[in-house]
This record gives structure tokens, C-alpha cells and sequence, in this order.
């Protein structure tokens, strides 16, 4: 056998015997490998603090996500105890996911997403992932499928928000951003299940676990050059390319060009997609939902910033809401608060003041639009029809 892939299989054993992550445990037994082909393990190390977003609190009061930090103790008085943050739970997230994605060479079909033609807001995206095994020519295959339906959304968010005091808007504002990017949720929703299952990804570990690096394993074609006929081979190939490279000026002829893979997916419509495929779950969360360094999901629903003692606070959710929105979600945000606070007729004098190119508010700076939402915010509310003083 190649020295390489018995190195390979030596370093897996040991690893295993470890106690470090396996991933791919269809291959944690592998015995030996297809000549032509190398055995690549690896080390992957996923970042165990909740701030860095590779993982995410699982289902706990013990982290702060206004602080990004875990807290210290946790109940009051005499069941009051201290919190040891490396015993705590963590989920991996979407981005952790995709990292260990890209160390085991995982391949992938082009997703199908489907639109439901009776059930507007409903949508279910099917996909398929794959990792090549030993023999160098078979593959591990795995489909899946993520869906999600905004009714369901809405009545999630209806239930999540149901004590709030802004309710209507925290409401508005999450299933807005489901809605905009439903499609790329539901597709990224897929790969995650899928990255999950196929890899042998745990649903929770311990903080102090992560110092364990997880071993990936990738089975590569590897061409023997100290063979005569493969190194006259390879040697010809080059001089073919430098031939086509020298002819065309570095670019490929039209019909030799293989041209980059189309990441769109295909889309078709349909009838009747079954209501128990779009309900989400917990498996799903990807680091882009959190909108910024400061949201955390502290489970599947829940991504409202908590203060010290475990109780959302509504003002510094909603300013911390305003500063992670897209420019044009603040500028309806801004101009909702001037007509709630009567400063409708003051708008259009703030933007000249500030001598806005056009003046538009979408073109000031991003602090500037804080600075007035926090004015805004601070006046008091003026009943309808009346112009505040």
C-alpha cells in the first residue's frame, strides 16, 4: 500500500482511540484504499465560543447574547449556583457546517426548489450531497429536503412574540426577512441536514468537547508520476495546454471551454407540497439569520437579545434590530417613527440640513440614521392628527 495512505490510516486509528469527532463514520473503518487514490485526514476546528458563530447556545438560559459572553451564575438566592461555560451545550451552526463541508470534499446536485401553486408562501427545496468512498469510484449519497411555509412562520413568530409589548412589529420585521430570502433558506436549510447526516454531526456538545478537533476524511485521485507511461502522459497534456494557451492568447477555444457551474437552482411549480415537509426545524440555523455580532439564536425560535437577568429588553432589541437592518428597512423604520412622533413635516428639513445627496435618506450614513432614530425614539408619541409641538 501507499506509505502515504497507510500513514493516512495509522493517524485515523489514532485519532479515533482519541475520542476527537469523527466525521463520515461510514469511512472511520476503512482498512484500505483503491490504488490510484490518497487518503487526506484532517483536523478541523470549530470555534467553541457562541460569538465567533461556528456554534450556538443550545436551548439555555445561561448565555447573555447582548453580551456575547455566558454568564456567570445563574437563579437567585439560595438557588443560585455558578455556571461552568465548558460544560454548557452548543449546536453547530451553518457556517460551522459548511467548514466541515469543505474539508471532506463533499459534492453536490443542483437543488430543486419547488413553489407550491395552491399554498402561496410555501416552498420546499430537495437536494442530494455525496462523499466518494474508498474504492475511489463509489459515492456515499444522501438526499434531503428542507421547506418552509410563511404561514407557519407567522404563526411561530405570533406565538414567539406573544408577550411583547412590540409584538406587531417584531413580527413584521422577522417574517419580512423570511419572506426576502425564503429560497435561500429553504436551500441552505437543505445542505444543512444533509452536512449533518451524511458527515455523522451530533445535534449538541459539550463547549469543553470542542477542544477535540474533528477529523475529516477526503479519498482524492492521485496520479503515480514515478510511473514512465502516467508522467508521458501528464507531460503531454501540459504541452497540449501551453499550445491552446500560446494560439488563443490565454483563453480557451469556445468549444474546449468547460464553463463554471450554474449555482441557480431549478425551480418548478407545484401542487399540493405536503404542510409537515415546511414546518422547520432546529437542525437549520445558519449564521447569516443572526443579522449581526450582537443576535443570537438561543434556540430554533428565538433570537431576541436577553439582558443579565434572562428578560428580553423591548428597547434595545428593536435599536439593535434598527442598527442590523438593510438601509431600506431603517428608512421605513425612520419614517413610521416621524409620523408616530408627528415630524413628518420635519423629515424633508433634517435630510437638507444634512445636505444628503438628493436628499434621500437611503444616501446619509448609517450613524446619522441611528443618531435619528434614537431622537425619534425618545419623543413621546402623538395621537392621530395632531403635529407634535
Amino acid at each position: 500500500m501507499d506509505k502515504v495512505n497507510e500513514q493516512a490510516l495509522k493517524d485515523l486509528a489514532k485519532y479515533k482511540s482519541d475520542g476527537c469527532h469523527m466525521l463520515v463514520p461510514c469511512m472511520d473503518q476503512i482498512a484500505e484504499v483503491a490504488a490510484g487514490f490518497r487518503l487526506i485526514v484532517t483536523q478541523v476546528f470549530l470555534r467553541p465560543h457562541p460569538k465567533d458563530k461556528d456554534v450556538y447556545p443550545h436551548d439555555t438560559t445561561s448565555y447573555d447574547a447582548k453580551a456575547n459572553e455566558w454568564h456567570r451564575t445563574a437563579g437567585q438566592g439560595e438557588y443560585q449556583r455558578k455556571i461552568d461555560p465548558q460544560a454548557e451545550l452548543v449546536r453547530v451552526s451553518g457556517q460551522g457546517l459548511e467548514k466541515l463541508a469543505q474539508h471532506t470534499a463533499l459534492v453536490w446536485d443542483k437543488p430543486h426548489v419547488m413553489i407550491d401553486k395552491e399554498h402561496k408562501g410555501r416552498q420546499l427545496c430537495e437536494l442530494a450531497g455525496a462523499v466518494r468512498m474508498p474504492d475511489g469510484f463509489s459515492f456515499y449519497r444522501l438526499a434531503d429536503a428542507y421547506g418552509m411555509d410563511l404561514e407557519i412562520v407567522q404563526e411561530q413568530l405570533e406565538s414567539q412574540y406573544s408577550k411583547s409589548k412590540s409584538k406587531d412589529f417584531l413580527v413584521g420585521r422577522d417574517l419580512l426577512q423570511k419572506k426576502a430570502n425564503q429560497t435561500k433558506l429553504c436551500i441552505s436549510g437543505a445542505r444543512n441536514r444533509i452536512i449533518r447526516k451524511i458527515l455523522g454531526v451530533d445535534g449538541t456538545y459539550t463547549v469543553a468537547s470542542l477542544s477535540k478537533p474533528f477529523i475529516a476524511v477526503r479519498v482524492i485521485p492521485w496520479l503515480d508520476m514515478s510511473d514512465e507511461y502516467t508522467r508521458r502522459l501528464v507531460t503531454e497534456m501540459n504541452v497540449k495546454q501551453m499550445a491552446i494557451t500560446s494560439l488563443f492568447g490565454g483563453q480557451m477555444p469556445e468549444q474546449q471551454r468547460i464553463e463554471a457551474p450554474n449555482d441557480q437552482p431549478a425551480i418548478s411549480y407545484e401542487a399540493n407540497i405536503p404542510a409537515d415537509k415546511c414546518t422547520g426545524d432546529a437542525d437549520v440555523i445558519d449564521a447569516e439569520e443572526t443579522q449581526g455580532d450582537k443576535r443570537y439564536h438561543l434556540n430554533s425560535e428565538d433570537d431576541v437579545p436577553f439582558g443579565l437577568d434572562n428578560t428580553p429588553d423591548p428597547a434595545a432589541s428593536l435599536r439593535l434590530d434598527f442598527e442590523n437592518c438593510e438601509v431600506a428597512g431603517q428608512c421605513k423604520v425612520l419614517t413610521s417613527l416621524c409620523e408616530q412622533k408627528g415630524k413628518v413635516d420635519y423629515f424633508q428639513g433634517w435630510l437638507t440640513k444634512l445636505k444628503a445627496p438628493n436628499n434621500t435618506m437611503e444616501t446619509i450614513s448609517a450613524k446619522k440614521r441611528l443618531e435619528i432614530y434614537d431622537f425619534l425614539v425618545a419623543l413621546p408619541d402623538v395621537e392621530k392628527g395632531k403635529v407634535a409641538a
